[in-house]
């Protein structure tokens, strides 16, 4: 049986149409219009500052309550941090990124759990130290290979290429 529909659109099939298309077409449109400077920019390790308000109060803040944040990037990096009490209803939580490039993301939680702290998430981006500072520049002091003395990675293999060019000069005089 075929029937053909021959009657004419309501006024309230019409508002329900036009209302789907312009859902669907925010829902096309608004992803790609996202502010993407909301989510902070960080420096390579540079310290974030991360500020977070409990919902109870703590007597003892050092002792009552545990509070930390699990760091994870796009690569599956982990890094966790502790929280710390800066008085009052105030945790805070540091973080500096070891890398350029990411976007990591962070979640919260507390032991007991508190509603202002446990299950607050945030996100931001490593980027690339554009400082002066050479413990910033040249990344975190390491250990040696010999593990005997403490290192800049970058200044160490620039010293080592020095030292090897000077030899070479010495040998040849």
């Amino acid at each position: 049986m075929n029937t053909k529909y021959t009657g004419s659109f309501s006024t309230f099939s019409r508002k329900i149409c036009s209302n789907f298309i312009i859902i669907g077409i925010s829902a096309l449109l608004l992803p790609g219009c996202k502010n993407k400077a909301a989510i902070p920019q960080v420096q390579q390790w540079t310290t974030h500052e991360i500020t977070l308000i409990s919902k109870s109060s703590y007597e003892n803040g050092y002792t009552d309550i545990d509070v930390w944040a699990h760091f994870t990037n796009g690569n599956g990096d982990t890094l966790l941090r502790p929280a710390f009490w800066d008085g009052g209803n105030m945790w805070k939580i540091r973080f500096a990124p070891p890398d350029t490039g990411s976007a990591w993301s962070w979640s919260a939680f507390s032991v007991p759990s508190d509603k202002g702290l446990y299950g607050k998430r945030g996100s931001l981006r490593s980027v690339a130290y554009t400082g002066s500072n050479p413990l910033l520049k040249h990344g975190l002091l390491r250990m040696s290979e010999g593990k005997r003395n403490v290192i800049m990675p970058d200044l160490y293999q620039e010293h080592l290429k020095a030292s090897a060019l000077q030899t070479w000069k010495d040998a040849g005089t």
